[in-house]
């Protein structure tokens, strides 16, 4: 097994990229699996956890929240009537490329094209080749249109992996997956090495909503301390799917054609 990535006495700076705002919420949610791994989590459990266990948490962790912003503390929309404030803008200096150590990218409205501030910025942090970036849902999106993921292998939402195909051609596209990983390299520059681990930055897709959870817990496995990453999947309770799904595309397209068909028959009747 190689040594993990990150060690309980380094920093860990991963921002959120609200690309743009609104974007959805459950896909945001699985960002607090890293925060229960942070030392500040675990010391403020009841005594169920020893304190060596404790003690393998993130002393320094820091979450951002990021958007194209004129204020830092402006206020963006998620789904579900609910708001979040931003932390950052695209332009301060402390979320600039080799700044963090992971970039989560969750799912805005698929149907807009992503703004160029957005692009220029995950293009940039890709290019340095300092950073891990997460997408979930719909979040492959704004990184397809950085170009951040073409010649690479990627996933996405399943209902809308056509459209997906259709607008990056380049790309090629998991359909049974639920989250892939690969190295991430944009065509034309080098493979820079993460600021921990000493090993090249890599690109994880989660496809559908929730396995944005799936995917961060399959990150935590490969990238922190075992006991620590399944103490805390254990706690939230996820992380149990497999990689690949039970059934194929097509039977899931079925699926859906003859659910549509009955809820349009019980109008009809």
């Amino acid at each position: 097994m190689p040594p993990q990535t990150y060690s309980p006495m380094q920093p860990l700076r991963i921002g959120v990229l609200l690309a743009p705002p609104p974007v959805q919420l459950l896909d945001l949610a699985p960002i607090d699996l890293f925060y229960m791994m942070s030392r500040e989590y675990l010391n403020s459990l009841p005594p169920l956890l020893p304190q060596p266990i404790k003690d393998l948490g993130i002393n320094d962790l820091e979450i951002l929240y990021i958007a194209d912003t004129r204020s830092t503390a402006s206020i963006a929309p998620l789904t579900a009537n609910l708001t979040i404030q931003t932390t950052h803008s695209l332009h301060d200096a402390d979320v600039q490329p080799g700044t963090l150590s992971i970039l989560l990218i969750p799912g805005p409205d698929p149907t807009q094209p992503t703004p160029d501030p957005y692009r220029t910025f995950i293009r940039a942090h890709a290019e340095k080749g300092q950073t891990d970036i997460i997408t979930v849902c719909t979040g492959i999106f704004p990184a397809c249109y950085a170009g951040i993921c073409d010649g690479r292998s990627v996933t996405g939402p399943r209902g809308l992996l056509p459209d997906l195909r259709k607008k990056f051609p380049n790309v090629a596209v998991f359909e049974h997956k639920r989250w892939s990983v690969d190295r991430f390299v944009v065509p034309g520059t080098t493979v820079g090495e993460n600021v921990r681990g000493g090993r090249p930055a890599e690109l994880w897709t989660a496809a559908g909503i929730t396995n944005g959870a799936d995917c961060i817990a399959a990150y935590m496995r490969a990238h922190f301390d075992r006991e620590l990453a399944e103490i805390v999947i254990r706690m939230a309770d996820v992380g149990g799917r497999p990689q690949d799904y039970g059934n194929g595309q097509f039977v899931e397209q079925a699926w859906w054609m003859s659910t549509i068909l009955k809820a349009l028959l019980k109008r009809l009747w």
